[in-house]
């Protein structure tokens, strides 16, 4: 007869939860949180999935000093053109135009509104969508 702790099954969760709570772990030490912010100001770290599971990780911090770090990494994918590469290998059969997303830019960067979010790729997404 097996014990009950044998019968309890292992609870499985995403690659994307285990690398944020692996990412929120490290981010526990001034040290590392140092670190996360270092790959971020090299762009180490320029896609939208590493971009939002660190993002996840810093929003948990509630600390002052990731702001600046985590803007100006949105900024750079952004206008590195790394967001538009990731909408067309997205959007396949829908070419996704420069112009559109040069436009979306523009206006949030127009809208007072803007500064609500330090996530320049969500601002233009929302401005994309909402036009």
């Amino acid at each position: 007869m097996m014990s009950n702790s044998k019968q309890i099954s292992a609870v499985s969760i995403s690659p994307q939860a285990q690398a944020t709570q692996e990412l929120t772990q490290l981010a526990n030490t001034q040290s590392e949180k140092q670190q996360l912010i270092r790959s971020l100001q090299t762009h180490c770290v320029n896609t939208l999935i590493e971009l939002r599971r660190i993002e996840k990780v810093f929003a948990t911090l509630n600390s002052a000093d990731v702001t600046e770090p985590m803007t100006s990494a949105w900024a750079y994918y952004v206008n590195s053109n790394n967001l538009l590469s990731e909408l067309r290998g997205l959007t396949k059969n829908y070419p996704f135009s420069s112009e559109c997303l040069d436009e979306a830019k523009w206006q949030v960067i127009g809208d007072p509104a803007s500064t609500r979010s330090w996530n320049f790729c969500w601002l233009i997404l929302t401005k994309t969508q909402s036009e």
